[in-house]
């Protein structure tokens, strides 16, 4: 994840008075910040950080005192630092957040003098990052329900519907994208064979004719059943159709030693009197429950010891790409070129066939789901919001969906995530935003020109995510933007959120009034100065995205202060404001928040100078969407793996 650098550094470390503030503003501070901590790093640890450290820190995590089993006063220099950057990792996304100290913290730290602190250790973890290139972790990533569904889909024909109690995904935090992590517990085991059972009774045929394939499984399998060998070349041909079978299954060629094993299978059936189909039944359904088909496992680095990095083979490189785009295991022709060698020199022509293929609606689905967060926890009240119901929820997801499609189809620049003018309604949403003369359940494309509507932050399906029970979630509302726009940690609460007056008390009244009021406290303060602001900006919007001009019988107050000085008066201005000024934050945001989804685990401050590159390939390239998937596939951490051996899966 983008630790964002502050304006606090300069402020603090070099005198020159300025707001201390998370948003970095235009005209970028950060080569002058790279120029002072490379001049004497090892003084300002000492003059600057420590005495930061023992005023903040040593409470908990000093003077003999180890909680989280964290002793920040065992650092003795700037070295120490990146030595043990994963510690250092986790100070920084702390006090980028506001995590540290804690609420019964007897002082806390401005801004100014937490961010200054902030922006050090960021410069050194990424200098060192960029002297010392790191592919990273590969990750061991299970496919996810909807990766399993395709799969099985594009392997053998068969539209599978796993069970509630299936294995879930599950979401991670630090990302907000949805990982699975590597358990496989023997209750998963149980689920999966019984899975894979069901699975190959539908693809071979059924329990009416086994000698004729499903009518749904791919061409060349299908061929391989309809074929039936006679008694003498049974054995020969099920070794032929185990090794095409098991290739694809796998993603990668197969040993002698692995066919082997399927074969035993195959042979074990055969000769207790099961029909063809049958025994190559129990060899295909082992094939699905293994490791190296239920995980998108790394083939075994070259031996050696720790290496800074090597290239994926172009079968892994093939995985990720159809994975990453897709949700799915690769195609023929990504197989093909892998097979060849010739995949790195097509990524472009690759790339641009995929992104054009019915299956990138997989990216569409889940990276929109994942990124945006939206609608997951959304229960509107009924009493409250009668005209809320499963379909107009539906068509909000919907709107977002089409809207991104779009981006992404057309080739348009990822700017319009913020501003763009268009979007896509049909006659429920366009009844709920006020749109004229559009009837019927279908959605069509329309301007947002003259309306208080802008790119995805003001669509109804975003805003109704973020309700705060029945009322406007406003301070959530701000930090969603500041996570899935600029890229920041989020605001963690240092103290549990009071209880507001049910909406219509007596004693409830404007939002905005006893948010205020909240403000007052300095633990509360500190989170709520940054995220109010863009919150309030959006205070047109009701709790599921309607319009409104007054909050009961007051009227709304959409106005506020930027952290960084620039005064705003509704969505609009915040969204010109985010896509002008601070249109850096936003870019890499995106170029994060999408490395992350390819890669299967969180982007560290290791990844940064990736993070840059891709930046400035979309740049070069008028910010299109392309520009942002090439950048990700031609990028270190997507072509290479570190050099450890052994092998993801195992």
């Amino acid at each position: 994840m983008r630790i964002y650098r502050a304006a606090g550094f300069l402020a603090t470390f070099v005198g020159i008075a300025g707001v201390a503030v998370f948003f970095e503003p235009r005209g970028s501070v950060r080569a002058a910040e790279v120029s002072v901590a490379q001049r004497d790093s090892d003084g300002v640890f000492r003059d600057k950080v420590v005495p930061f450290l023992a005023k903040n820190c040593y409470e908990c995590h000093g003077n003999g005192n180890r909680k989280g089993n964290l002793a920040l006063d065992s650092f003795k220099s700037a070295a120490d630092v990146v030595v043990h950057r994963d510690q250092w990792e986790s100070v920084l996304i702390d006090l980028r957040g506001g995590v540290m100290p804690r609420s019964d913290a007897k002082i806390y730290p401005s801004f100014s003098e937490r961010n200054a602190i902030a922006d050090w250790v960021q410069n050194e973890l990424s200098a060192y990052s960029a002297a010392h290139p790191d592919p990273g972790p590969a990750a061991r990533h299970r496919l996810s329900r909807k990766e399993y569904v395709n799969t099985i889909r594009d392997l053998v024909g068969v539209e599978f519907k796993p069970e509630k109690d299936f294995p879930a995904d599950e979401a991670v935090k630090w990302s907000g994208l949805a990982s699975v992590n590597g358990l496989l517990t023997p209750e998963m085991k149980a689920k999966y064979v019984d899975a894979a059972g069901r699975i190959m009774d539908e693809a071979i045929a059924g329990n009416s004719d086994e000698s004729k394939a499903a009518s749904a499984m791919p061409a060349a399998l299908a061929a391989d059943f309809n074929d039936q060998p006679t008694a003498l070349n049974r054995s020969a041909a099920a070794r032929e159709i185990l090794g095409r079978f098991a290739r694809r299954a796998w993603r990668r060629p197969i040993t002698v030693g692995e066919l082997d094993g399927l074969m035993d299978l195959f042979t074990a059936a055969d000769k207790n009197g099961e029909s063809f189909n049958a025994a190559m039944k129990s060899s295909m359904k082992m094939a699905l429950v293994s490791p190296d088909f239920l995980f998108r496992g790394e083939s075994e680095a070259e031996a050696g010891g720790p290496k800074p990095g090597q290239l994926v083979n172009e079968y892994d490189l093939a995985a990720r790409l159809s994975y990453f785009l897709w949700s799915s295991m690769p195609d023929d022709e990504l197989f093909n070129l892998a097979e060849h060698n010739q995949l790195r020199g097509e990524l472009a022509a690759q790339v641009k066939r995929m992104i054009a293929s019915p299956k990138a609606e997989a990216l569409v689905e889940n990276f929109t789901g994942q990124w945006l967060q939206f609608l997951d926890m959304a229960k509107p009240d009924k009493k409250v919001f009668p005209e809320f119901d499963a379909e107009l929820r539906g068509s909000m997801r919907q709107e977002t969906q089409l809207f991104f499609s779009a981006v992404m189809r057309e080739d348009r620049s990822v700017l319009d995530f913020l501003n763009g003018d268009y979007t896509f309604v049909n006659q429920r949403l366009a009844e709920l935003y006020g749109i004229q003369g559009v009837q019927g359940e279908e959605f069509r494309r329309v301007s947002l020109e003259g309306t208080p509507r802008r790119g995805v932050l003001t669509q109804a399906g975003v805003l109704t995510s973020n309700m705060y029970g029945p009322r406007v979630g406003i301070a959530k509302r701000g930090n969603w933007v500041m996570v899935n726009f600029l890229n920041l940690p989020g605001s963690t609460p240092r103290i549990p959120a009071p209880n507001l007056p049910e909406v219509g008390h007596p004693g409830s009244g404007p939002l905005r009034r006893q948010l205020e009021q909240h403000r007052t406290d300095q633990a509360c303060e500190y989170c709520h100065v940054q995220i109010d602001p863009l919150g309030f900006s959006m205070e047109h919007f009701d709790a599921i995205g309607k319009w409104r001009d007054k909050e009961g019988e007051v009227p709304v107050d959409a106005s506020g202060q930027m952290p960084t000085g620039e005064s705003i008066n509704g969505s609009v201005e915040m969204i010109n404001i985010l896509a002008e000024q601070h249109r850096d934050q936003f870019l890499e945001c995106m170029a994060t928040k999408m490395l992350a989804y390819s890669l299967g685990r969180r982007v560290r401050v290791t990844d940064q100078p990736t993070v840059d590159q891709i930046v400035a390939r979309m740049r070069k390239n008028e910010l299109k969407f392309s520009s942002l998937v090439l950048g990700i596939v031609n990028s270190m951490p997507f072509q290479m793996q570190r050099g450890e051996t052994g092998s993801a899966a195992n």
